[in-house]
């Protein structure tokens, strides 16, 4: 597979996303991931893996060391974090576009996580915001970013 897992892996299945944030450390990914909710985190060097999971697993590095917390405070307590997205349209390229494509995915819509904004991926955006009563106009700015995350804008 194009991401380099195993067959079985979740990213291939489109349930896990590896994560760089441009001027963000991974700690703060993780923190923040960790306040908004998300139970599967991995927090190393200069990225963070995000999956999806019903139990709380968070560890450090490739020797999966299991810890408690990133010090990301929970939902309901949680500090405002700020973390700026890119509005993403039909001809963008690059990692962003894999975790939204990864999203995408995640959500049923079949399409390929290759950081190409093309139009099967602008199709699947595009019926997504249909899905969740968005304006469908094949742009992922901060409303589509929030949808697609399970975060409340």
């Amino acid at each position: 597979p194009r991401v380099g897992g195993s067959p079985t892996s979740h990213h291939v299945k489109g349930m896990a996303a590896d994560i760089r944030i441009s001027g963000v450390t991974p700690e703060e990914v993780a923190k923040y991931a960790e306040s908004i909710g998300i139970q599967r985190i991995g927090l190393y060097d200069n990225f963070v893996h995000i999956g999806s999971a019903t139990t709380k697993s968070f560890w450090l590095g490739h020797e999966h060391k299991k810890v408690e917390t990133f010090g990301g405070a929970p939902a309901a307590e949680a500090k405002t974090v700020e973390v700026t997205l890119p509005v993403l349209k039909k001809g963008a390229k690059g990692d962003c576009v894999r975790v939204m494509q990864t999203l995408l995915i995640a959500q049923g819509y079949g399409i390929v996580a290759d950081g190409s904004f093309g139009a099967k991926t602008d199709n699947a955006l595009r019926c997504f915001q249909e899905d969740v009563e968005l304006e469908a106009d094949g742009s992922c700015g901060k409303a589509t970013w929030s949808k697609l995350l399970g975060v409340v804008p």
